[in-house]
């Protein structure tokens, strides 16, 4: 069983089968939310897809995950969502919609172009340098 963080982090408390519901909304920037994050387990999610594009738009946009639970938190200018998965593959499938999104917007990541001559998998999941190009 997961310890139960303080009152911080967050906004209504823990679920009755252990999970969470949400972030405290108002603890610093992005990145003081990062480094809170990661003292209960959590990990930012910084480059995704086979050539590791930026994550978000730290420290505006930044995006947390429980490697345990599978659950993602996205902080946008300090308003937090939460996102609960079953599994890993289902954590992934949540992000790459998100990271396209940014992407788009602040162009940060992969081209329009890029992303609809594909293949998918180039521009899905977290980045790891051992990965081969797709």
């Amino acid at each position: 069983m997961k310890p139960t963080p303080p009152e911080w982090i967050f906004d209504r408390g823990p679920s009755p089968d252990g999970g969470l519901y949400g972030f405290d909304h108002g603890y610093g920037d992005g990145y003081d939310f990062i480094g809170r994050s990661e003292e209960y387990g959590w990990g930012a999610l910084s480059g995704w897809g086979a050539d590791g594009w930026d994550l978000g738009d730290w420290p505006l946009v930044v995006l947390v995950a429980d490697p345990t639970s599978w659950a993602l938190i996205v902080r946008c200018e300090g308003d937090l969502t939460l996102y609960e998965h079953a599994t890993r593959e289902a954590l992934i499938a949540r992000v790459d919609p998100i990271a396209r999104y940014w992407w788009d917007r602040l162009g940060h990541g992969p081209s329009a172009a890029e992303l609809a001559a594909g293949p998918p998998e180039r521009f899905s999941g977290p980045y790891r340098r051992s990965r081969p190009a797709a």
